[in-house]
């Protein structure tokens, strides 16, 4: 039973609070903070967003700050603001009410892909300052934004993995280390991701009927991406004007002409890839929270998307057609279309030359999921190379020489859990040596026991015989009988 609560800072994740909970009850184990705040004492917190609460959690938190705040201010929910109007609308409703978890409507069971917890070291220095403590600020964790927009430096990364079903409640005050920030001096960056953040802060509208892209269609038709056939998009222009204005930005994501195309169709609803499309075309941060339609072509046609007048179907029938399907039920070839045409189809292609063009992204991203510097090891591999990079499946198949990269970093399941082992001894040596365990060092790094002492022969591959020799030290007598 919650005896007390701790004041919840500004921007701070509720994840943050619960964790700055347990470590003032004095528990000794974090599932005792679990049965205090969830209705399953087994809930692995969720990092970003809010796990389902007890009733008990749910009456003595509403003593403090409402439900609906705490999921407004406090929960990464502004992400995903862009979502369909109907499926955002059934998340919050099963977030306010306590009925279950957003990830099952939205989000599915995807983890964070890599990102990690982060934090600003001038921040930190402030909340230290002022308070006496730190905490995981909303900020810090926006999807594509690696700078401080309130002290224009780097945010520093911790290894934490951020993700859905993370094991632990990691301590802000525990996990942050003091560290010499890294100034940014780029305007146009500074301004990008002022932009973003300006848009994440926005209150989110629930009653919203708009979509995002039928919003965004609006806005195209006015420029010089519609071509001379009604309604019909350039998108060849579009992607090769915005590949031009981002040149130098480090965090573009829509950098592949289907990406761009698969966005504008509804089909990728992330705050960042949005960001990048109105950005570009002049949205402000309140027209783009507004999704106003008022004065377009798709004021009256939202839902069918001029379908009677495109094509030559009756009024009755298209009261039938469900959604956005009309296109199915014409009575003839399609003239003009609303529908953002796709730069995919039937063509000759140049494999050779998409090889050569993908390799150095294949590269990138191969030595990001292996691990770099204090980075978590990952196993590279090819399914994982195509769903890092957003590729169909068998891509690589088609493309030799990205295949062959991805290959020189093939590792033995073995290796790669040494490798990891060596990594997680490492960070826990680094923050306190004297307090290094074997459970710590299993927690950290997620490998089973089992598969730990499996891979203790190929440690030598990865570090010293000093080193090699304190692992062991660590893991053996687990085994001992």
């Amino acid at each position: 039973m919650i005896g007390f609560l701790p004041e919840i800072y500004e921007d701070e994740l509720v994840y943050s609070w619960i964790a700055r909970y347990y470590c003032r009850t004095g528990y000794n184990a974090y599932i005792y903070a679990n049965e205090d705040f969830y209705t399953h004492s087994r809930t692995r917190p969720d990092m970003e967003y809010m796990n389902q609460l007890s009733e008990d959690a749910t009456t003595a938190i509403s003593g403090y700050i409402s439900i609906e705040k705490l999921i407004r201010e406090h929960t990464m929910i502004p992400q995903i603001r862009f979502t369909e109007p109907e499926t955002l609308r059934k998340a919050w409703i099963r977030m306010l009410t306590q009925a279950g978890s957003l990830r099952e409507v939205v989000l599915g069971s995807r983890s964070g892909r890599n990102r990690q917890l982060r934090y600003c070291p001038l921040c930190v220095r402030e909340d230290r300052e002022l308070y006496g403590e730190t905490w995981w600020h909303r900020s810090a964790q926006i999807h594509g934004v690696g700078i401080c927009v309130k002290h224009k430096c780097r945010l520093v990364s911790t290894g934490i993995q951020l993700k859905a079903d993370n094991k632990l409640l990691h301590i802000a005050a525990l996990e942050v280390r003091d560290s010499k920030p890294q100034y940014v001096d780029n305007e146009k960056e500074l301004a990008f991701v002022s932009y973003i953040a300006e848009v994440f802060y926005k209150e989110i509208n629930f009653d919203n009927t708009i979509s995002i892209n039928s919003f965004l269609a609006s806005r195209i038709d006015g420029t010089e991406y519609l071509r001379e056939q009604r309604h019909l998009r350039n998108m060849k222009l579009l992607y090769e004007d915005m590949m031009k204005f981002y040149q130098g930005y480090p965090f573009v994501t829509l950098n592949k002409p289907h990406q761009l195309v698969t966005c504008l169709k509804g089909q990728r609803h992330g705050l960042f890839d949005i960001c990048q499309i109105a950005y570009f075309l002049g949205i402000t941060a309140n027209e783009l929270v507004a999704l106003d339609v008022s004065g377009t072509d798709l004021e009256k046609s939202v839902r069918y998307d001029n379908a009677e007048t495109d094509y030559e179907i009756s009024e009755g029938t298209r009261r039938k057609i469900p959604n956005q399907n009309c296109y199915l039920h014409a009575k003839k070839k399609r003239k003009n279309t609303h529908y953002f045409k796709s730069l995919s189809g039937k063509q000759n292609i140049d494999w050779a030359k998409i090889d050569n063009e993908l390799l150095p992204f294949v590269h990138d991203k191969c030595v990001e999921i292996y691990g770099v510097q204090d980075s978590k090891p990952g196993r590279v591999g090819i399914k994982t190379i195509e769903k890092a990079l957003h590729l169909p499946d068998n891509r690589f198949q088609y493309l030799p020489r990205c295949r062959a990269e991805i290959l020189l970093f093939k590792e033995k399941k073995e290796e790669h859990w040494a490798r990891k082992t060596v990594w997680g001894f490492r960070q826990l040596t680094n923050q306190r040596p004297e307090s290094v365990t074997f459970t710590k060092l299993i927690h950290l790094t997620g490998i089973h026991a089992d598969r730990m002492m499996k891979c203790l022969p190929y440690l030598s591959m990865f570090c010293d015989k000093d080193e090699e020799m304190k692992i062991k030290q660590l893991v053996i007598p687990r085994f001992e009988v």
